[in-house]
């Protein structure tokens, strides 16, 4: 009695090669149409950092900090305390404080993050 949606029941539920948009693409025209909508601007950084309705600031919890620091910084290469090229590297705060500060994180390998925490804890 109890069929899916994507089994048929309705009739507007077209999927896979039944959708009326299956092996089609959009034109060049389209796509620059596309690009150069104000609806696709708004997209690109606008509701970024500060402008963003959720923005709290450094009132954040430490997961979406590290969250933050890892989307917003650059990496380096090495280690920055044993300037090795492990696989493993890892933001590290250096005064426990958490903020969005560049200057208050640092990118070291896992043993001298733990080395570094365990030590200035």
């Amino acid at each position: 009695m109890s069929k899916k949606i994507s089994e048929g029941m309705l009739k507007s539920s077209k999927k896979g090669k039944e959708h009326h948009f299956y092996g089609r693409t959009h034109t060049e025209e389209s796509k620059d149409k596309i690009r150069n909508s104000e609806y696709h601007k708004n997209l690109k950084g606008s509701k970024k950092g500060k402008k963003n309705y959720n923005w709290k600031g450094d009132n954040i919890g430490y997961s979406s900090i590290h969250g933050y620091v890892n989307n917003n910084f650059v990496k380096p290469i090495k280690c920055k305390l044993c300037h090795s090229k492990e696989k493993k590297l890892e933001w590290s705060n250096k005064d426990h404080k958490y903020s969005r500060k560049r200057k208050d994180w640092q990118y070291v390998c896992r043993s001298c993050h733990r080395r570094f925490d365990n030590g200035n804890n």
